[in-house]
C-alpha cells in the first residue's frame, strides 16, 4: 500500500495533472483579475486552500520523483537542476505566503517612516461595558463574486452577542435622496476627522458615538447629546455648549439640560467637541450603491453586518478598503459600547 502511494505521488502523470490544474487556476484568475480586480482574484483563487494543496502536492511529487529516479549523479544533472529549480521556486513561494507581509508605506518627502498599512483586510471588533473590554480581529477575503458569509459569536462576560455578514458593496458611493418614499429625518453633521473635516449622517432614532461623544436623534439617552427634530432642530445636553456664527462671529451659550435651537452656519463646541449642522433633511434616505464591480486599491468598499446584543439588533455599514486605515464606527447596543 505504501509503495503504491509512493509510486503514485512520484509519478510523472500525477505531477502533470497538478501542473495542468495549477495552470488552469492561474489562467482563470487572470480573467477574474481583469474583470473584478486583484483583490477579487486573491479572494477566489490565490488565497484558496485548494491552490495551496496543489502547490504542496506538486512540490512533494517533485521531491519524491528526484528520490525515486536517483537523480543525484552527474549523468542526470540536467533533469536534477530542472526539478530543483521548481522545488526552490515552490518553497520560496510558500515562505513568502506564510511568513511574508504585503502592505503599503506612505513616505512624505524629507520624512522618515517606521510603519506601513497591511494589504490584508481585517474586521476589528471592540466591545466594552466601561469596566471590561473584549477585542477580536477577523481576517476577511471579500469580493463581489465570492461567498463572503461569516458569523462571529462574541464571548464577552454573560452577554449574548453575535455579528453576522449581511452584504458587501465594492467601490461604494452613498447617494442621499430627499423626499424619498419611506424616508426619515437625517441630520448632516460636519466634525473634525483625521484628514480634516468629515461628514457624519445621524438618522432618525439613531444613537451614534462621534469623536467620543454619543449623539442621538429623537431617541434620547442619559449623558448624551440628544437632538430632537420635528419642525425645527433642538438640542439637550448635560453640559453647556458654545456657539459661534460663521457670518458675523457672534457667540452664545446653549445652557445645559435645556432645549436649545440649532441652526446651520454655526460652529458648536465644548471642551473636546466641535460640530456644524450642514443640512437638515426632513424626509430622506441614504442608499449605498456600487460604482463598479472591479475592486481597486485605494477605493472604498462597504461591508454591512448585523450586530445582535442582548435581544437588540442593529445593522452597521463599515467603510474600508485595501491600503488605508478605515474610520472607526462607534455605537451603543444592549447596554454595551461597540467599536
Amino acid at each position: 500500500m505504501i509503495n503504491r502511494l509512493f509510486n503514485f505521488l512520484s509519478s510523472t502523470k500525477f505531477a502533470a495533472i497538478l501542473l495542468f490544474a495549477f495552470a488552469f487556476a492561474i489562467g482563470y484568475a487572470t480573467f477574474i483579475e481583469n474583470d473584478f480586480g486583484t483583490r477579487a482574484a486573491k479572494a477566489l483563487i490565490f488565497n484558496a486552500w485548494w491552490l495551496e494543496a496543489i502547490l504542496i502536492l506538486l512540490c512533494l511529487s517533485l521531491m519524491l520523483n528526484v528520490i525515486k529516479n536517483n537523480m543525484f549523479c552527474w549523468s542526470k544533472i540536467t533533469i536534477l537542476v530542472y526539478h530543483l529549480a521548481f522545488i526552490i521556486i515552490l518553497i520560496g513561494a510558500g515562505t513568502t505566503r506564510y511568513f511574508g507581509t504585503e502592505g503599503m508605506m506612505h513616505i512624505r518627502e524629507g520624512r522618515m517612516e517606521n510603519k506601513f498599512v497591511s494589504d490584508n483586510l481585517y474586521l476589528q471588533i471592540k466591545v466594552d461595558d466601561k469596566e471590561f473590554q473584549y477585542e477580536y480581529d477577523k481576517r476577511l477575503f471579500l469580493s463581489p463574486i465570492s461567498n463572503n458569509n461569516f458569523s462571529i459569536p462574541i464571548n464577552f462576560l454573560e452577554n449574548d452577542i453575535s455579528i453576522k455578514y449581511a452584504d458587501f458593496i465594492p467601490n461604494v458611493k452613498d447617494s442621499l435622496i430627499d423626499d424619498a418614499g419611506g424616508g426619515k429625518a437625517i441630520i448632516h453633521l460636519v466634525v473634525p476627522g483625521n484628514n480634516g473635516m468629515q461628514s457624519v449622517f445621524l438618522l432618525d432614532g439613531e444613537q451614534k458615538i462621534i469623536d467620543n461623544n454619543t449623539f442621538t436623534l429623537n431617541n434620547p439617552q442619559e449623558k448624551a447629546i440628544n437632538l430632537f427634530y420635528n419642525d425645527s432642530l433642538m438640542l439637550v445636553a448635560n453640559f453647556d455648549i458654545e456657539s459661534m456664527s460663521m457670518l458675523d462671529r457672534s457667540t452664545a451659550t446653549l445652557p445645559k439640560n435645556q432645549r436649545n435651537t440649532l441652526t446651520k452656519k454655526k460652529l458648536y463646541s465644548a471642551e473636546n467637541l466641535q460640530f456644524v449642522i450642514k443640512e437638515i433633511h426632513a424626509k430622506a434616505q441614504i442608499i449605498s450603491a456600487s460604482k463598479s464591480l472591479k475592486m481597486e486599491n485605494g477605493a472604498e468598499d462597504a461591508l454591512i453586518v448585523n450586530v445582535n446584543c442582548n435581544g437588540e439588533s442593529k445593522q452597521i455599514e463599515l467603510i474600508g478598503g485595501s491600503g488605508f486605515v478605515s474610520p472607526k464606527n462607534k455605537f451603543s447596543l444592549g447596554k454595551l459600547n461597540f467599536t
